[in-house]
């Protein structure tokens, strides 16, 4: 049974990628024009069957490097627009509800829920995958994230006043307010998202402890590593229960966007801003003809 998500049409200059390739590593000089013969000759190009004038293109290949959107204009291919994309994802259910795509539909932005929370990312192949949103078909998504600004978490409190609706089950349960009137939290390993639409659609201030760290040397830019860092904790166990395991991020971070200068370290907790980039895909299947999760699940279209 499908479940055909909202569409709407957004203004093409909110696709814009450069804050992301700037957080990324990937400035103004990746742009003159042999750099750009260079992609084209050595990238892997992706083209949607139904739009023989447009292309997406990976370079140096499709493990990880610069995602470009391309189309053709009887002379020349034109650029787009680019994104950074990652050798890394996690993968996970999800259920695409709203697309804010662009009047040519050859990109997106996509809100999805993932579990108990609601998630909008960048699609990084929406010219490839525009008929299985609009079919309904989208069961799966694979996330990763470029960051922007990371630095060890502050301490704090969340505090909860009586008119949040979780309020009263909150009291229920046995917490206390406090002189205020308030329930109040420690952050300590909490797991937080919120949207920076300010920003970005896609943009998030983050809170979360590290999984790992491992250097990108091979990244098309020095100063690279990928982190995996526990974002947020929207699934529920077979009882009901939050699952404490989350939902671990691959997040590209760099040098220049840390407060220090060494790359954090598993179990430090961390806060910033990130971009959100992902691939939705219908259930996969493995060489038996079962479906799920983890059934060839692709790393990118």
């Amino acid at each position: 049974m499908s479940n055909e998500p909202e569409f709407l049409t957004l203004d093409s200059e909110v696709f814009y990628n450069g804050p992301a390739l700037e957080a990324a590593g990937i400035g103004p000089d990746m742009w003159d024009e042999d750099r750009l013969s260079e992609y084209l000759d050595e990238g892997v190009a992706f083209e949607a069957e139904d739009d023989p004038n447009s292309a997406i293109v990976q370079y140096p290949s499709e493990e990880g490097g610069l995602a470009m959107l391309l189309r053709w204009d009887d002379e020349a291919y034109e650029l787009l627009n680019a994104w950074p994309f990652l050798p890394e994802v996690v993968s996970t259910p999800a259920a695409p509800f709203r697309i804010g795509e662009s009047a040519e539909r050859d990109q997106a932005f996509v809100t999805c829920q993932v579990g108990g929370a609601a998630l909008v990312y960048f699609e990084d192949s929406y010219l490839l995958t525009r008929d299985e949103y609009r079919a309904g078909e989208i069961e799966f998504a694979q996330f990763y994230a470029i960051g922007a600004q990371l630095r060890p978490a502050s301490d704090g409190a969340l505090e909860i006043g009586p008119d949040d609706p979780a309020y009263a089950s909150l009291l229920e349960s046995g917490s206390t307010p406090n002189a205020s009137g308030n329930l109040e939290f420690s952050l300590a390993g909490a797991a937080l998202m919120a949207p920076r639409f300010d920003i970005a659609p896609n943009a998030y201030e983050f809170r979360g402890p590290v999984v790992s760290v491992v250097p990108l040397n091979d990244w098309i830019v020095p100063d690279a590593a990928i982190a995996r860092i526990t974002v947020m904790r929207p699934f529920e166990d077979e009882e009901g229960q939050p699952d404490a395991e989350g939902l671990d991020l691959p997040i590209l971070l760099r040098k220049p966007v840390l407060s220090g200068d060494d790359w954090p370290q598993p179990g430090e907790e961390v806060e910033g801003i990130i971009y959100v980039y992902g691939s939705g895909f219908a259930a996969p299947f493995d060489d038996d003809g079962e479906g799920g999760a983890d059934a060839g699940v692709p790393i990118l279209r």
